[in-house]
């Protein structure tokens, strides 16, 4: 996470005539999770293009859709050139409903907070190193890549998939989602199992 200070002085930095996009897919997530997370949308700088989306806390990732915040001249120039259809009806209806639905919203940022904070409580029991979140997920340190890949098979033969991270360049962790509770107990439990097999294996 760029803090919200830090972005503003980064943005301040660049010349006027360079765009900047800012990705906030977890924004929903986010700002709950830390009153340090930035909201470009309100920094009134003319030449920032802010990227939200549906497919995140509104769980509405099959339809794909989202959209985008900036000023008048950064849309009127993305209108001469994006596809000439937009969004599906349904989509865009569906995009329209969710935003509504404060309640939802607010039953998943609250869940997520919930079920983040029993991840860090059994990481920390297992003895296994994970980075705080900004978002609807946990990065684990497992402290090797052979451990990823066994980690990840043994995982997926449950049913379980997590993403490994190798092409963030941190080819010894894995990232797992917040799901329904008893989703996370399931991972909770299959991941216990495996860690102790693992560590017989050393």
């Amino acid at each position: 996470m760029i803090p919200s200070d830090k972005l503003k002085a980064f943005i301040e930095r660049v010349p006027k005539d360079i765009l900047i996009i800012v990705d906030e897919a977890y924004f929903e997530y986010s700002t709950v999770l830390s009153q340090q997370y930035p909201d470009s949308t309100v920094m009134g700088f003319e030449n920032v293009l802010t990227l939200r989306t549906f497919s995140k806390v509104y769980g509405l990732a099959g339809i794909r859709v989202g959209f985008g915040v900036a000023s008048p001249h950064i849309i009127n120039a993305l209108n001469k050139v994006k596809l000439t259809f937009n969004p599906n009806l349904l989509a865009q209806f569906a995009a329209a409903a969710a935003l509504e639905d404060v309640d939802f919203l607010e039953m998943t940022v609250q869940h997520n907070v919930h079920e983040l904070s029993r991840y860090y409580d059994y990481f920390g029991q297992m003895g296994v190193r994970y980075i705080t979140s900004f978002a609807n997920f946990v990065m684990i340190d497992l402290g090797s890549e052979v451990l990823v890949e066994e980690t990840y098979e043994l995982l997926r033969q449950k049913g379980i998939l997590v993403r490994r991270l190798g092409s963030f360049g941190l080819p010894h962790c894995i990232r797992v989602s917040v799901g329904r509770k008893e989703e996370n107990d399931w991972f909770m439990e299959c991941f216990s199992s495996i860690h102790a097999q693992l560590e017989m294996q050393l």
